[in-house]
Formats: structure tokens, C-alpha cells, sequence
């Protein structure tokens, strides 16, 4: 690991613990106390919180100090509140019994205690975005930004469910990328975006800085598929090849498909020899390289800091953090 990249993860493991920590406070003790039990649960399964730590990089690169940090701190939380309202519901929709090492909530409690913990959570976002000290006009805009990155990240799942549900219908290679952009761009372009117009609100700054986890988001996705496919079942909840035997629509089996390969009838032990020959997993690879590139590019306007060079940094290292 070389110094950049030890700095990069110093950077993470602080904002996660400032963040984490104020989230918990927020989730603390209320009742009912099962519905809040299981709101904060998988806030402590010890991920990095990506989502909103891109907010408070975009804005320490647009000049917001420590203190000032402190000021915006409230719009992070609120972000971590949505990405974990979102990841509950991804796991109750995909069938996922484990996140991150943990139960997932569905697991640990039932089906209606995971879908208003996400429920609460995502209610608990809005009102704790409105404790950021700033305008009412500026917190107007983030909640706006917020809540389409929201709406977004709804219909990139629903879009995402339909690949598996209507069995008649592949998606092509657009479509596929689209749904990546919503259920998983959305969110990052939001936080950005949010941590931009909190910071200066400048329209060139926060559009290119939206540009930026919008592409990092779709290449964070890329770089999960390959990760399902060929971990071998390391990841804790997961099983090897789980994507594809689920009929999981990725981009690996979009190009598989289009070289011919029907991946239902390989064996699973031959699956990634299959896909590494048909050269599927390397083109899922490239494209999502394409997409890390593009994202890099949409920073470079932005002052030469540290922050920007972890923004930088979080394109190539989007494989493992979520």
C-alpha cells in the first residue's frame, strides 16, 4: 500500500467513526425501541460510509474548513441515513440474509420491521438535513437534491427487478447502465452536489462534482459484479456466482449473452472460465475503468488539495467500498 492510499484510508476510517457516531445519536433510545434496534444495526456493520463522506470531500475541496464541516455535518448524516435506508431494502428485495458480516434486518428481525426501519430512516433524513446551518433557501435546494437522489436510486431498484421478473425481456447494455446510474449514481451525484452547494454553490462546481459520483457510482457497480462473480464466496452473505444463478442481470451476463454463452446451462464450478474466455468479465472491467476515467476527468477544474486527490483516489478503490 503506498502512501496515498494509506492516507486515503486514515481520511475514511475518520469521517466514517465522525459520521457513524452522530448517527447513532440520532437513532438512540426511542421507541419503539425494536423499530430503532433495527435502524441502527446496520449502521454498525463497520462499512465506510462513502456516500456521505463524498459530500464532506467535495466540500473540504471547495474550501470548507474543519469547523465549517461541523456547520454541514447534518446534510452527511441525513445521506448516511438514505444509503442505509437503501441497503435494508436491497437486501429484503434481493434475498440477501447478510450485509457486510451481519444479519441483515430482515434476518435478524422479519420483513415489516426491515421495511420501517427503512421507512424511519428515510423520514429521519429529512428531518435531520433541516439542522444544517445554512440558508433556507440552500437547504431547500439539498433537500430537492436529496430527495431526486432518492427517487432515483427507487426507480434504478425497480428497474433493476424487472430485469429479473420479466423473463421475456434481456436488457441490453444501455438499459443495464442506466439502472446503474440510478440505483447507484443517483446517490453519489446527490451527495456531491449537496456538499458542493453547501460549500460555495457554485452551478460549474456542483454540476461537475454530480458528474463525478455519478460516474463513480455506475463504475462502484461494475466493479461489485465482478466481485460477485469471482470472490469465490468470501463475502459474507454471499455465495459464488450468486448474481448469475439467481438470474441477476449484470453487465457480465449482458455480454456473455451477446457472445452467444447460455450461462443457465453452465456448470457453476466452469462458470468464470466460461466468462473469462468469452471475455465478459474483461469487458465488464474496461467499462467500468471508462467510467473511473470519466469521473477523475470531472475533478480536475477543482483546487489541487488532499481532498481532491482522495476524491481522485476513491475512483480506484470504488471496488471495495459501498
Amino acid at each position: 500500500m503506498n502512501s496515498s492510499e494509506t492516507a486515503l484510508d486514515a481520511a475514511l476510517v475518520e469521517y466514517t467513526d465522525r459520521i457513524s457516531n452522530k448517527v447513532e445519536s440520532r437513532l438512540s433510545d426511542e421507541p419503539p425501541v425494536t423499530l430503532y434496534e433495527a435502524a441502527r444495526h446496520p449502521v454498525r456493520a463497520g462499512e465506510k460510509q462513502l456516500s456521505s463522506t463524498i459530500c464532506l470531500l467535495v466540500a473540504e475541496a471547495l474550501g470548507v474548513d474543519t469547523d465549517g464541516q461541523a456547520a454541514i455535518m447534518p446534510a452527511a448524516v441525513a445521506i448516511e441515513l438514505v444509503r442505509t435506508f437503501s441497503s435494508v431494502h436491497t437486501d429484503l428485495i434481493d434475498g440477501d440474509t447478510m450485509h457486510r458480516g451481519e444479519p441483515a434486518v430482515d434476518t435478524k428481525w422479519d420483513s415489516p420491521t426491515a421495511i420501517l426501519a427503512g421507512d424511519v430512516l428515510f423520514a429521519k433524513a429529512s428531518e435531520i438535513l433541516l439542522d444544517t446551518d445554512a440558508p433556507a433557501d440552500t437547504l431547500l435546494t439539498c433537500q430537492s437534491e436529496l430527495l431526486s437522489g432518492c427517487r432515483k436510486f427507487c426507480e434504478g431498484l425497480a428497474l433493476e427487478h424487472s430485469f429479473q421478473r420479466e423473463r421475456g425481456h434481456s436488457p441490453t447494455e444501455t438499459e443495464y447502465i442506466e439502472m446503474a446510474r440510478l440505483k447507484t449514481g443517483a446517490l453519489f451525484e446527490a451527495s456531491a452536489r449537496i456538499g458542493a452547494i453547501l460549500a460555495m454553490n457554485n452551478e460549474e462546481y456542483t454540476n461537475r462534482v454530480g458528474a463525478y459520483g455519478r460516474n463513480l457510482g455506475i463504475a462502484q457497480l461494475l466493479y461489485n459484479d465482478i466481485l460477485a462473480i469471482t470472490d469465490e464466496g468470501e463475502t459474507p452473505g454471499k455465495k459464488p456466482c450468486s448474481n448469475t444463478h439467481s438470474r441477476k442481470e449484470t453487465l457480465i451476463s449482458v455480454h456473455a449473452r451477446r457472445k452467444g454463452l447460455d450461462i443457465s446451462a453452465i456448470n457453476s464450478k466452469k462458470l468464470v472460465p466460461e466468462l473469462q474466455s468469452s471475455g465478459s468479465i474483461a469487458y465488464t472491467q474496461e467499462r467500468a475503468e471508462e467510467y473511473s476515467q470519466t469521473a477523475q476527468k470531472f475533478l480536475e477544474p477543482l483546487p489541487e488539495t488532499t481532498a481532491r486527490q482522495h476524491l481522485c483516489e476513491l475512483v480506484v478503490s470504488s471496488a471495495t467500498h459501498d
